[in-house]
């Protein structure tokens, strides 16, 4: 298997929950579910991530739109990116947040308060955006959801400045999301995941340690 430039891209030992999840993952975006998979802490989420957006990508021009993954922290976006750039080609991964504006790759990772900035910044360029992964999406539904008060390399996060998931979801104006979690259910019904309809796929902590 090869890259979008032609580059040969390494095959991937995947765990039996992983084999499991991607086609039903797949499947959910192709059907427009809006569905999340639940994986315990450990796991492995960002290789089915990668593995699964590869597929994606297979059957998926790139032409179609941007893929814009979603997770809460800058340090989450480099590792992330990181995963995703060994799997997919580094040409192919941009980072985004205040000190990275990779937004003219075909997969962007974004930090959850640069998703404002970035969804301005891809339509200025009529870029659309045709896929939304949330990881961590149980963070989508809080105030971890933040806006930024200056535009530009000079941005910063302002915690006061909250901003909703359904803000963010119509920002970026992706007709299909996925989300990934180890922890589906809040304590606090403002937490509640209403962006995503259903469990797709469950791995619990219990099955991890068999």
């Amino acid at each position: 298997m090869a890259d979008s430039q032609g580059a040969p891209v390494p095959s991937l030992h995947l765990r039996r929950w992983q084999v499991e999840a991607v086609p039903l993952a797949l499947s959910a975006l192709e059907q427009k579910k809006n569905g999340v998979i639940v994986a315990t802490t450990g796991a492995g989420k960002s290789i089915a991530l990668a593995e699964m957006l590869r597929r994606w990508r297979e059957t998926h021009p790139v032409d179609e739109g941007k893929i814009v993954v979603t997770t809460p922290s800058k340090k989450l976006v480099e590792q992330l990116a990181g995963t995703f750039a060994s799997i997919l080609g580094a040409h192919n991964v941009g980072r985004y947040y205040t000190k990275a504006k990779q937004w003219q790759r075909p997969i962007i990772v974004c930090c959850n308060p640069s998703v404002p900035t970035l969804a301005v910044m891809l339509k200025e360029h009529g870029q659309p955006v045709s896929l939304w992964i949330a990881d961590e999406c149980h963070k989508t539904a809080t105030d971890n959801m933040r806006a930024l008060v200056v535009e530009g390399d000079g941005a910063e996060e302002d915690e006061s400045n909250a901003v909703g998931a359904k803000v963010i979801a119509d920002a970026l104006g992706a007709d299909r999301r996925l989300g990934f979690t180890a922890t589906p259910f809040r304590s606090k019904e403002s937490e509640t995941l209403e962006l995503f309809s259903e469990v797709i796929y469950w791995y619990p902590p219990a099955d991890a340690l068999r």
